[in-house]
């Protein structure tokens, strides 16, 4: 259970480290962003580069969202919805010293208070680690795609041919879409594996169960 703790405060620190670096990002790249979008140059290159300002528009909106969405999951794992920190410790301690209940009895029945807990966070944790992956994920989708505005934005402040802005529109297209697929693909590979860990430790969890419930009644039979 001891160990169970501090694998939940380290999830919960890189959770806060996730937390953090969206607005390292927006610090860095903000005033790209509103350079850019308050500039005088955006009416003519929305006559003459319609995609181009498109392209830089979805990165825009693809730069927020994920940063949005990685301080939101950011702060889902701190919070989580339930984390069983085990038995009452005053309550045992009184138990302890009833004359009624043996060593053997004790343990045994400290066993089974914790199951309960196991049986909540054990899920609880895979996922906040799920929800770790993902918030990473978009960190790096966001920093990709903030990357590729300013190579947009170099783009529009030399004098380049209208043919040549259009590859590098649909090039910066082009790779925003692999990186998003990438993305998805290990979000899935993620997920699949954080279902099969839940997955097993209920089933661990059932033959524990079916153990103690077995074991109850040969109890009551001997008795």
């Amino acid at each position: 259970m001891e160990e169970l703790s501090r694998t939940k405060d380290s999830v919960d620190s890189r959770a806060t480290f996730v937390i953090g670096i969206p607005g390292v990002i927006l610090s860095v790249f903000v005033g790209v962003f509103i350079s850019f979008w308050t500039s005088q140059q955006i009416p003519g290159l929305a006559r003459t580069d319609p995609f181009l300002v498109f392209t830089a528009l979805l990165l825009t909106i693809g730069v927020v969202v994920s940063l949005l969405g990685a301080v939101a999951i950011g702060l889902s794992i701190l919070t989580p919805k339930s984390f069983d920190l085990g038995m009452e410790l005053g309550d045992a301690y009184q138990v302890a010293h009833d004359p009624t209940f043996d060593t053997p009895g004790l343990k045994e029945a400290s066993l089974r208070a914790l199951i309960s807990s196991f049986t909540g966070n054990l899920p609880t944790y895979y996922r906040n680690v799920f929800r770790y992956n993902i918030a990473s994920l978009l960190v790096v989708v966001s920093l990709t795609y903030a990357s590729e505005f300013v190579g947009i934005v170099i783009l529009t402040s030399n004098e380049t041919g209208p043919m040549l802005r259009i590859a590098i529109s649909w090039v910066a297209l082009a790779f925003s879409g692999l990186v998003l697929l990438v993305a998805l693909h290990r979000l899935w590979r993620n997920w699949k594996s954080t279902e099969g860990r839940i997955s097993e430790e209920r089933r661990r969890l059932e033959r524990l169960k079916d153990f103690i419930r077995r074991a109850d009644q040969g109890s009551d039979d001997a008795e």
